[in-house]
């Protein structure tokens, strides 16, 4: 009875320690994941902060924001159409005598004699800017002042009334002329000469002797 007392004792502290183990092993498996967790959540924080300090600050700096792109002046330098800049004479409100890109900044009227405005240079890109040119007894919104001004382009803007055609450049080579409504002129709405080029243009009661003309093209085509 002893023995078997005994060894059932000693059974069950056997049974006992192996479970201990078990324990202690475990504890120790769940330790580690704990600090293996531990681990990756500190290097996931670490990586954050190296972004954020990467980033630069968030806050602006003090003052007003100036801008760091390119304004429209700097992509295609423009000069309005006014008496500073593009003063006229006896026969023009304005007068455009070197070439490069002008816009107006508002209505014009050309009283009787004088053409709203005049070019005597080659290589000029006018854009009415959605402006009218009204007379008022003048001549023409827009007019070449000699046969060897060239590559004009006049643009987005209406011309209204006037003794001569609305755009005269009658001997005038690589015209183009868009976007412009022109009513009422005692002459052709357009005149220009050879390679011109007319789009999105509209015309109302514009006439010489003989009827209505639209286009008037003085020279060997269009």
């Amino acid at each position: 009875m002893r023995e078997r007392r005994e060894t059932r004792r000693s059974g069950g502290k056997t049974v006992v320690c192996a479970a201990l183990v078990r324990y202690v092993e475990w504890m120790n498996n769940d330790l580690d994941r704990r600090v293996l967790l531990g681990a990756a959540g500190f290097a996931g924080l670490a990586a954050v902060a190296a972004g954020r300090a990467g980033a630069g600050p968030l806050a602006p700096p003090a003052g007003a924001v100036a801008s760091s792109g390119k304004t429209l002046s700097d992509v295609e330098p423009r000069v309005a159409i006014n008496a500073t800049n593009t003063p006229g004479n006896a026969t023009s409100v304005y007068r455009i005598t070197q070439g490069g890109s002008y816009y107006l900044t508002g209505n014009v009227v050309f009283p009787t004699g004088k053409s709203a405005i005049e070019i005597s240079a080659s290589n000029v890109v006018i854009d009415l800017n959605g402006y009218v040119l009204s007379a008022l007894g003048g001549v023409s919104g827009v007019k070449a002042v000699s046969d060897t001004v060239a590559r004009t382009v006049i643009r987005n803007g209406t011309i209204w009334n006037g003794s001569g055609p609305g755009i005269d450049f009658a001997a005038n080579d690589s015209v183009t002329v868009e976007n412009v409504a022109i009513e009422s002129t005692d002459g052709p709405a357009i005149a220009i000469g050879n390679n011109g080029r007319v789009s999105g243009c509209t015309v109302v009661g514009c006439s010489t002797t003989g009827g209505e003309i639209a286009v008037k093209v003085s020279r060997a085509g269009i």
